[in-house]
Order: C-alpha cells, then structure tokens, then sequence
C-alpha cells in the first residue's frame, strides 16, 4: 500500500481522511469505502495487509476480507464477532 490520503467513508459517520483511523471509528463501521485520491490505489482487496498500519487497524477491528467494487472507491466488509 502507498502512503497518502486514505478516506474512509464510514457508513452512519461522518467520512474521515487521514493516514490511519482510529480503532473505535473503525469498530463503530458496519461498512467502510476507502479509496486514495492521490494514488488511485486497487490493493485494497483480499486480506488486510498485516505489514502497513492500515492494514493492522483492519485486522485489529475483525476485518478479514476487502472486497473491490471496481466503480468507485473499494468496499470493506467488517466483520468483526460482536
């Protein structure tokens, strides 16, 4: 993954646009869209990526799999055991 803006498009949030989220922000996420304007980056599919910061605030927060939507900024569906 690039470094850049990542911006999370929470479902029921407000959308966030940083380097890193917050654990609580994510957990509060049934649904999270994040696309980097600056890159266009598409490695935002398969299994969070355990070696960037994103990627293990994802698996911190039960993400296991990211799906790609291949219109719009990529979909990621949380499912963290509550």
């Amino acid at each position: 993954m690039r470094s850049g803006p990542v911006a999370l498009f929470l479902e029921g949030l407000p959308a966030w646009t940083g380097n890193v989220p917050t654990l609580p922000l994510l957990e509060s996420a049934q649904e999270i869209w994040i696309g980097s304007e600056e890159t266009g980056e598409k490695g935002f599919h398969g299994t969070p990526d355990e070696e960037t910061l994103l990627g293990r605030a994802l698996t911190a927060c039960g993400v296991r799999r990211l799906h790609e939507n291949h219109v719009g900024p990529h979909r990621v569906h949380h499912h963290a055991a509550r």
